[in-house]
């Protein structure tokens, strides 16, 4: 950060707020609007009221950026908020935390960006076409711990032949961007439960409904 601040000055800080600012919007967009439509398409269940219910577990990651510190608490809420069988959430929460990483890879898309139009760099089609693989692959083998975005994003900048000045510049808030890829990616655990159960005709409507359990 200091060779970039060096380099080009206080101005470096502008950029540096936008990707904030994009990663969060992509979080919300993702967890809002993604999200809503699986529950009420899906699901058939009342968006507002899995929020409701899901805000524990969501704040647990957001706090701590790990998915595996709120996988206890999902995993208690789920079957007794949600009504979602045991044996679905057993299965599918703990797989989704290692599996499931969906806010990450919106990160891995929005740093490649941030750091092609830092730098000036136009990057073609099949780049682009390669960034979305690659994203998809690196977010689904990415480990449930803090900071491993940071570590993995280094690794696909590399291979898109970015410079890595821009990866200096994000470890330095990374801390910041980290929560709401940590928050997006653990309630999309529960919305997949929750997606499950109604697919197999499991979903108990009369927990999920019930706001003395929210």
């Amino acid at each position: 950060m200091t060779v970039a601040m060096a380099k080009y000055g206080v101005a470096i800080f502008g950029p540096v707020l936008k990707f904030i600012a994009t990663d969060y919007l992509a979080g919300i967009i993702m967890s809002v609007v993604g999200y809503g439509l699986l529950l009420s398409l899906i699901g058939k269940v009342n968006p507002i009221t899995f929020w409701k219910k899901a805000f524990e577990p969501w704040l647990i990651a957001f706090s701590t950026c790990t998915s595996s510190a709120a996988l206890p608490v999902s995993m208690e809420v789920a079957p007794k908020k949600m009504g979602v069988p045991k044996d679905i959430a057993s299965f599918i929460l703990p797989l989704g935390c290692t599996a499931q990483m969906n806010g990450t890879c919106a990160y891995f898309g929005i740093i490649v960006l941030f750091a092609a139009q830092l730098y000036g760099i136009d990057l073609s089609l099949e780049q682009q076409i390669m960034l979305v693989v690659q994203a998809t692959f690196l977010s689904v083998g990415c480990a449930a711990t803090p900071q491993i975005g940071l570590v993995l994003s280094l690794t696909l900048m590399t291979q898109m032949g970015l410079p890595l000045d821009a990866y200096a510049l994000v470890a330095g808030i990374y801390r910041i961007v980290d929560q709401i890829h940590t928050a997006t990616n653990s309630v999309g655990d529960l919305v997949a439960s929750v997606c499950i159960s109604q697919m197999q005709g499991e979903l108990d409507h009369d927990v999920f409904n019930d706001r003395a359990k929210a």
